[in-house]
């Protein structure tokens, strides 16, 4: 009986069990933190000025998803009212960057600073891909964490991912 017991129930274990669930939260250069389901590597810079971002990243090869973190390198100064506004031109610029579209967005405050949870949709040769992401503006600089996936390939819901691990976003 005992050993029937412990054999459904790792069975039930096993095809229960997401492979997502060995997340561990990774420092971005000392400045902000974030899940990811494996080390992120330094991907590059892109911008110019103020306006250059800073990107790193880890991709799930297996389910067909990509984990960023990003954060911009100059400062953009913006008065306290203004903040809000700034944040949506800063999603709805990284929808025009994809040639996607901005189809959710909520403003919030995390940690007392403005941010927005968002998510795009893009096209890519003919393939559906959303983005999921929250993004801080604090002391002049963005934060962001995303998760992309493309739709028909990815095989697991990085919408689901996302809401699991957003908690573990942190601006230092």
């Amino acid at each position: 009986m005992t050993k029937r017991f412990l054999f459904i129930f790792l069975l039930v274990f096993l095809f229960s069990s997401n492979s997502y669930a060995e997340f561990l939260v990774y420092s971005i250069e000392d400045k902000f933190s974030a899940a990811f389901p494996g080390k992120p590597q330094f991907t590059g810079e892109i911008g110019q000025g103020k306006n250059r971002l800073r990107s790193y990243n880890f991709t799930d090869e297996e389910n067909f998803l990509v984990y960023a973190a990003t954060y911009q390198v100059g400062k953009s100064r913006y008065r306290k009212e203004d903040i809000p506004e700034a944040i949506r031109y800063y999603i709805k610029g990284s929808a025009l960057v994809l040639g996607g579209e901005v189809i959710s967005q909520r403003m919030t405050k995390l940690e007392g600073f403005h941010g927005a949870y968002f998510t795009i949709q893009y096209h890519v040769k003919g393939i559906t891909a959303k983005k999921y992401g929250v993004v801080v503006y604090k002391h002049g600089h963005f934060y962001q964490w995303t998760i992309q996936e493309i739709l028909t390939l990815s095989k697991q819901d990085a919408e689901n991912i996302f809401n699991t691990y957003v908690k573990y976003f942190s601006v230092k």
